[in-house]
């Protein structure tokens, strides 16, 4: 997909394509599971479900499941319950027409699980392709999440996907692109997340998202990604936004950087230094 995009068509394409390798190698391998497992096809219609559910919460069609059997059974399998044990889905239904927050929460936390768990299968059965692209994903159901009012209650996974698209990432627009998708992810954080209770962690999450975010839009030389970065690192990194000006000033090649970036960088150096942040 598109970096930045939450499409729901492109995100029910790209799923299609991907559970259709993953089936067939796990039926020319010879299907079966654990007795705790979920299998790979039961794991596709839930999903392909899931993408309807999508589509009726935006008003653009879409049957919607006929019953919730399907998502109970991803549930007990993804919340470590034991097989057959009673589960809800929380209240999430099928009838998401005019969502709260709190039924797009609910949705985008079951869509990154089922995500995981496909691509888990993926990598089992050797498709690294298919996992990767799975993994993709991620991103387009958290800045879905982000764009209808709800929170992400997990972003491990969605940080490593970008962090992984940053470092092979050199064109300015799409660094400029990056860093905005970074920035509605960091907004779209749960409380619990911002409130950043793991400072000890050097490489938790939610400060790998923030920093990646001010470097990307940094590269991308764009003053009003850095002004909007800069600003939420400060906010919620404070400890951190000293260093960070002063390296990316020091990292700056003069000749080779607009005076407008400079400029934005030592300004933002010396407020911090001042204490006037």
């Amino acid at each position: 997909m598109q970096l930045g995009s939450s499409d729901v068509e492109t995100l029910a394409g790209a799923i299609e394509d991907a559970n259709h390798i993953i089936i067939e190698a796990w039926t020319e391998r010879g299907p079966g599971v654990g007795p705790d497992e979920v299998s790979p096809e039961l794991l596709s219609e839930a999903l392909g479900q899931y993408v309807e559910i999508l589509r009726k919460v935006e008003g653009v069609g879409g049957e919607p499941p006929e019953s919730d059997s399907i998502f109970d059974t991803i549930a007990t399998a993804g919340g470590g319950r034991k097989a057959g044990e009673p589960v809800t889905t929380g209240g999430m239904s099928s009838n998401t027409t005019g969502a709260d927050p709190d039924d797009i929460t609910q949705l985008g936390d079951y869509g990154l699980s089922l995500l995981h768990d496909q691509s888990e299968w993926a990598r089992r059965l050797g498709l690294e392709a298919a996992a990767e692209r799975l993994n993709g994903l991620n991103v387009a159901i958290a800045l879905w999440v982000a764009r209808h009012g709800g929170e992400l209650n997990q972003i491990d996974g969605i940080v490593n996907v970008l962090a992984s698209v940053a470092n092979r990432t050199a064109d300015p627009d799409r660094l400029r692109e990056l860093a905005n998708a970074m920035g509605e992810i960091a907004h779209a954080a749960s409380p619990a997340i911002k409130q950043d209770l793991d400072r000890a962690n050097p490489a938790r999450p939610w400060r790998v998202l923030l920093l990646n975010r001010s470097i990307c839009a940094t590269r991308s030389h764009d003053p009003a990604a850095m002004e909007s970065a800069f600003h939420d690192l400060g906010q919620w990194l404070p400890d951190d936004a000293p260093e960070f000006f002063a390296e990316g000033l020091q990292q700056m090649d003069p000749e080779n950087t607009p005076t407008e970036v400079l400029d934005l960088l030592k300004s933002y150096l010396q407020r911090w230094k001042g204490g006037q942040h």
